[in-house]
């Protein structure tokens, strides 16, 4: 996992919701997901499941959540935005983004 502080070194951004996941982590997943707000936010989500977790293990969780409960329809086009913004980015914005909606639509077609 990426530490808070080196992301924010690296990419020159640091938001309230990076904050939040770091310290407030009874949250449930669902509703981490549903207060993403930017790019930087789902980079933050998956740095926070990421601690001892394989790709695998993390889309099992993601997969899980949006099995217990669906997100909400401006969620869905919140993340669709970033989507179409992020997804042929190379690096961990690209990355974060495609492993979220991956998840989304693997549920979707359930």
């Amino acid at each position: 996992m990426m530490p808070i502080f080196l992301y924010v070194f690296l990419t020159g951004s640091f938001t309230l919701g990076a904050y939040f996941y770091q310290k407030n982590k009874k949250i449930k997943l669902i509703d981490r997901i549903e207060n993403i707000k930017n790019i930087s936010d789902v980079v933050c989500l998956l740095q926070y499941l990421s601690d001892d977790a394989t790709t695998e293990e993390i889309a099992d969780k993601i997969i899980d959540a949006f099995t217990e409960e669906e997100i909400s329809e401006d969620c869905m086009i919140k993340l669709s935005k970033l989507h179409k913004k992020y997804a042929i980015d190379n690096g961990i914005q690209g990355y974060s983004i495609n492993m979220l909606w991956s998840c989304i639509l693997s549920v979707q077609q359930q």
